[in-house]
């Protein structure tokens, strides 16, 4: 038996440590979302958060959640309730960003079909997320951050061929 040692250096090691820390957080996050949006309002996680919880090696910087317009501002209310009251929220129109934990979350409002939303459990919580068809055309037709969005369109086609989409 061999004996493999592979130097990483004290940088590369702290950059895992930050991701893997990262990745907790945002899971912790889209953890105390679910529990505050629930079956309350139509949502889902979209963009490369969607992806992260699709399991596909991305690492978001931040948490797009999609709600149905229809439930906008009953999210809003339902976030303000139970979200520190010292949490800022950066409003623009039908979009507000705020922070839990240090992520950064965006709400944004569009119409959801219930044909385009997926179950996904991390831990004991269930996770409603945009299918992988839906991100595979929101990142096609996207047309800012092109180098980024071809890596992912790259993942996203790997991954629907792997599962004999």
């Amino acid at each position: 038996m061999y004996n493999i040692s592979i130097p990483i250096s004290t940088s590369s090691l702290n950059l895992i440590r930050e991701d893997m820390l990262k990745k907790e957080e945002i899971l912790k996050t889209l953890e105390l979302l679910s529990g505050i949006l629930g079956n309350n309002v139509k949502w889902i996680v979209g963009a490369s958060s969607a992806l992260f919880v699709h399991g596909l090696d991305i690492l978001p910087n931040d948490i797009d959640i999609i709600i149905d317009i229809k439930d906008y501002d009953k999210a809003i209310s339902l976030l303000k309730e139970s979200l520190p009251t010292d949490t800022s929220y950066i409003k623009e129109k039908q979009k507000i960003t705020f922070e839990i934990s240090q992520v950064s979350v965006d709400l944004l409002a569009f119409d959801i079909s219930s044909n385009d939303i997926e179950y996904k459990n991390i831990g004991s919580t269930t996770i409603p997320v945009n299918s992988l068809q839906n991100e595979l055309l929101f990142y096609k037709q996207r047309t800012d951050k092109k180098d980024a969005s071809q890596r992912k369109i790259s993942l996203i086609e790997e991954e629907l061929s792997r599962k004999n989409f």
